[in-house]
Order: structure tokens, then C-alpha cells, then sequence
């Protein structure tokens, strides 16, 4: 059965293969040792199927490589302190506009002939809130950095949703935000210009040995969502001194410490991995100036509030402020909760200035939902393929889709 190739041939040979192959994976999740539950402990040299490892041993090893992780980020700064930190060379710069400049992103907002008809509801603030109608504006009223300018023209931003209209010149104005708004809103830009803007305009930071002092701080509740944020901001931050590095867990920790022990001034991080960080001190929490909390609804149904609230309020952090007075603050959501409602009391300056972008909660009106019932049907491949045919461009051909 496990030779057969699915997708080939009939839905029911597809279908008995794959259940074939499922049922054999759960009997094989089952099966223990007699003596000791059977541990695969990758990472600890259990590339070939694990080893039978105890609570206690794994502890040992884990410790173990935690020692490693710091006498090699301590290594690391010592090569810099005596040798600085090298330039980037101009090859890698041109590898990196390949990179970030020559593959699909977002640029503006999905649908531009409804902008007008979007509603847009602001409360709270400083009385001196302000909306722009395009990226150059905000570059010219607020004097941005030119390296950034540059990058908003690269990445070809020019009208901005409205979650950027009125989100980005309120908060490089000097404002915490709270803003609710549907998913694909245009909400990372809306966040990353004022932080880069602020990063630019306070100039490279010299090199210190010691635990990683970023400026600005920016917590997502997936490792996806953390790659898609720091590219992003890569993109505004192309050949500029900003420095944005990833932390997330699911992945080595080594490239992560890595990019940290150079020093950097944006790290976008899931909260986990970066509270265990604070507690190995290889992270300061100390000269923060932006909190940014994207999916912040999603971070509470996940189960994060109990490390959000431990980064905010026990490494350091600067209290919320106004312009120069404490850090700036921005929560995103597409939501609002009461959970919510207590959290922006909690993260937010008082006059915080709150933007309500749609109908909060609603699904996108872009989006059509349909609900076929599947229950009595053995062969869902072939009925999935039956409805996707169905879904035609304007010239009759069979749309593109991607299937979750």
C-alpha cells in the first residue's frame, strides 16, 4: 500500500492509501518499550530515529547545550570587540534586493475602489491625530530618514489603507495606538514605518558587549507571522544601519543568538522564545521605545498573556509614555474583548488614540464563505476538485487556488 503514489490513479486508491498510511503512523505513535517510553530527542544526536533517553537524561542535555548557546555568543562578541563588526559587503546587499524586491509582497492595500466605503471610527488620543492620503506625505510632514523613503519607493507603497492613514502618522506623532481591524488590512506597515523611521533618525548604535539592546520590540503569536513581519521590515530596512533579527521558537537557537550578539535595533519575536532569552540575558528589555503586539487576540486565546504581561513588566522594560517620556505602544487586533479592553489598559498610555477600522470582528467582505457538508461523502478529494472547477476567471478558464 505504501508504494502506491498518491494522487495517481482513482480517488479510492488515493484515499485507502493515505488512510493505510495513517492508521500504520497511529499504531507506530503506540508503540513503547517495555522498559522506558521511547524519547526522540532531536538535537542530541537522535537523527537516526532518537534514543531511549530519560526525563532526567534529556535535562542534562539540555542544560548542556544552553552552556554551549552562551560560550558561543560570548565567543562571538569577544571576535567583536577586538575586530569590530564587519560591513556588509555590496554582493550580499545586491543578494538581498534579489531577495526581498524581486518576489511577490503586499504593496497596498486588496481593494482600492472600496477604500472610500470602508468605515473608519477614531476615539481617545491627543487631539493632535492627523490622517495621510499617501506614503510620500508621511515622508515629507514628518521628515522621514531617506534610506527609508527609498525602501517605501522600492517596495512600491504609495496609497496607503486605511489602518496606515490614520494609524501611521498618529503614532509617529508621538501616540500609543489600539487599532481593530480585519486580517490583510495593511496592518505591518503600519507599525514598521514609525519604527524604522525612529531607528533611522536615532542613527546606528555602536557596538557593546553584553546582552542585545533593541529599541524596538515587536511580539506575533507564530513563527509564520514572525517571518513575514521581518521580512517586511527587511525591506525598510534595506541598506540602511537598522538591524532586524528573528526570534522564534521551533527553530535553532543559534542563528537567532548569532544575529544577537552583533547587536540590533528591531527584533520581531514570539513570546515564548523570547522570554526564555530575557531569563539567559542574552536580551535587554531596557532601552525599549516601541511595543508592538500584533494578532494581540490571538496571543490571548493561544495563552500568551502570562508572558506578554512577564516581558513587559519584569526585565526592564520603560513604562508608557507620550512622545520621548516612556516607550510607545501599538496592539493590533482583529478583535476587541474584554480581555483586550483590560490588556490596553494595562500596555497603553492613557491617551491612547484607538482606530476601528470595518465592523471589528467581521470576516473580510472580500471573502466568500461557503459551507458544503462533506459528512456523507467518502471521497472528499474528488468532491474538493468538482467545487474548485467550478470557481472560473472572467474568460472561462480555471481560477488559481491554494488549498489549506
Amino acid at each position: 500500500v505504501f508504494g502506491k503514489s498518491v494522487g495517481k490513479g482513482s480517488g479510492a486508491d488515493a484515499s485507502t492509501s493515505f488512510l493505510a498510511a495513517a492508521f500504520a503512523g497511529v499504531i507506530a505513535m503506540r508503540v513503547v518499550s517495555n522498559k522506558k517510553t521511547r524519547v526522540v530527542a532531536r538535537g542530541y544526536g537522535g537523527g537516526r530515529g532518537g534514543s531511549n533517553l530519560s526525563a532526567a537524561e534529556i535535562r542534562v542535555l539540555s542544560e548542556q547545550k544552553q552552556v554551549r548557546e552562551t560560550n558561543d555568543f560570548e565567543r562571538q562578541q569577544a571576535m567583536y570587540e577586538k575586530n569590530g563588526v564587519a560591513p556588509i559587503p555590496e554582493s550580499r546587499w545586491l543578494s538581498e534586493e534579489r531577495k526581498l524586491f524581486k518576489t511577490d509582497h503586499v504593496t497596498a492595500g486588496i481593494n482600492f475602489k472600496k477604500y472610500a466605503d470602508i468605515p473608519v471610527e477614531t476615539e481617545g488620543g491627543q487631539g493632535t491625530e492627523t490622517s495621510i492620503e499617501t506614503f510620500q506625505d508621511a515622508c515629507s510632514q514628518f521628515g522621514l530618514h531617506a534610506d527609508l523613503t527609498a525602501n517605501v519607493e522600492r517596495c512600491g507603497y504609495n496609497v496607503p489603507t486605511p489602518v496606515q492613514k490614520h494609524a501611521i502618522p498618529a503614532v509617529l506623532g508621538g501616540s500609543d495606538v489600539l487599532v481593530t481591524a480585519q486580517t490583510g488590512s495593511g496592518k505591518t506597515a503600519a507599525f514598521l514605518v514609525p519604527i524604522v523611521a525612529a531607528a533611522l533618525k536615532a542613527g546606528p548604535k555602536p557596538f557593546r558587549k553584553g546582552p542585545a539592546c533593541p529599541t524596538s520590540v515587536v511580539l506575533a503569536p507564530t513563527r509564520e507571522l514572525c517571518q513575514q513581519i521581518a521580512e517586511e521590515a527587511q525591506r525598510l530596512c534595506f541598506r540602511s544601519s537598522c538591524r532586524v533579527v528573528e526570534i522564534y521558537g521551533g527553530a535553532p537557537s543559534g542563528p537567532q543568538l548569532a544575529g544577537l550578539s552583533k547587536g540590533c535595533e528591531i527584533i520581531v519575536c514570539t513570546p515564548g522564545r523570547l522570554e526564555d532569552f530575557l531569563n539567559r540575558d542574552f536580551i535587554s528589555m531596557k532601552e525599549v521605545q516601541f511595543l508592538a503586539l500584533d494578532e494581540a487576540d490571538r496571543m490571548l486565546d493561544m495563552g500568551f498573556e502570562p508572558s506578554i504581561r512577564a516581558i513587559v513588566e519584569n526585565y526592564g522594560m520603560p513604562a508608557p509614555g507620550v512622545g520621548d517620556e516612556g516607550r510607545q505602544t501599538m496592539m493590533f487586533s482583529a478583535t476587541f474583548p474584554q480581555e483586550m479592553q483590560d490588556m490596553a489598559l494595562d500596555y497603553l498610555h492613557p491617551a491612547y488614540y484607538m482606530i476601528k477600522v470595518g465592523r471589528v470582528g467581521v470576516t473580510n467582505a472580500d471573502v466568500e464563505q461557503r459551507f458544503v457538508d462533506a459528512s456523507n461523502t467518502w471521497d472528499k478529494t474528488a468532491m474538493l476538485t468538482d467545487i474548485l472547477r467550478q470557481v472560473t476567471n472572467a474568460d472561462g478558464t480555471v481560477s488559481k487556488t491554494i488549498v489549506f
